[in-house]
């Protein structure tokens, strides 16, 4: 799936690189930190699972794939992000507990695993004339965002043999704005977040990012990302937030 949305972005940058002003792509990890619930066709406050108590879910590190594309005035600028998200873990559950179309025993130890792939694409512009005010130091830009979420939870039962999971596609669009301050050739501050609610749902990332450039076309950044996602669809109800410290390397022109 990552491999596939990758290639579908780089496809949809390529068409502006002719006569784009500006390039920028960045790796890097994040340690990811999950909390919150999730429940699946249940009717009862039993049937809502905590991630840590009940699933057992642990931290994770994974990675992250940023790239920017800066076009002339006329065009949006282009931005992807990558951020797939895959937690395990064992845990109990107090009492028994409705999961789709099983029902799950309190007496037996719970396997639960979730992934949360996030992918991002961002059109936006630059706030006219601000970086120029600023000379250069300082800019805002605002747009949209497409988010393509690739959800699934599985709850699994070994010594009963019980076995229960949802997945889905769901395509979310956002705002999207960033900020970049920088003082000095080499030492930048960043922020971005994309963002909306509708219909009980809601999907927020925010990123604050310690950005150092000790080399021509080379930059080295950390930071924070907290990403909070409430989904009610298909009888899927989940409440997460995921949130860490990161670190990444990546080349500019």
């Amino acid at each position: 799936m990552f491999w596939t949305v990758l290639t579908t972005c780089i496809m949809l940058i390529l068409p502006g690189w002719a006569g784009a002003t500006g390039f920028e792509a960045a790796v890097g990890v994040w340690h990811q930190s999950p909390s919150g619930d999730v429940s699946y066709k249940g009717q009862t406050g039993h049937d809502r699972l905590d991630l840590e108590s009940t699933l057992g879910l642990d931290d994770e590190t994974g990675l992250l794939f940023r790239a920017r594309l800066e076009t002339p005035l006329i065009l949006p600028n282009i931005g992807f992000m990558a951020t797939p998200t895959t937690f395990s873990g064992k845990g109990t559950a107090k009492g028994s507990f409705t999961f789709g179309n099983q029902t799950f025993s309190a007496d037996a130890p719970i396997d639960g695993k979730l992934r949360l792939n996030q992918y991002d694409v961002s059109l936006f512009y630059g706030i006219p004339g601000l970086k120029m005010a600023t000379m250069g130091m300082f800019n805002v830009d605002l747009g949209l965002n497409l988010r393509l979420m690739d959800v699934d939870i599985e709850v699994r039962q070994e010594q009963t043999g019980l076995s229960e999971s949802e997945s889905m596609l769901l395509p979310v669009p956002t705002l999207y704005a960033g900020a970049s301050l920088r003082p000095v050739d080499f030492f930048a501050l960043e922020a971005e977040a994309r963002g909306v609610t509708y219909a009980g749902n809601h999907f927020y990332s925010l990123i604050g990012r310690v950005r150092f450039d000790p080399l021509d076309h080379l930059f080295l950044a950390g930071g924070y990302r907290y990403d909070s996602v409430s989904i009610d669809e298909k009888g899927l109800k989940a409440d997460v937030d995921i949130s860490g410290p990161f670190a990444e390397i990546g080349i500019s022109f």
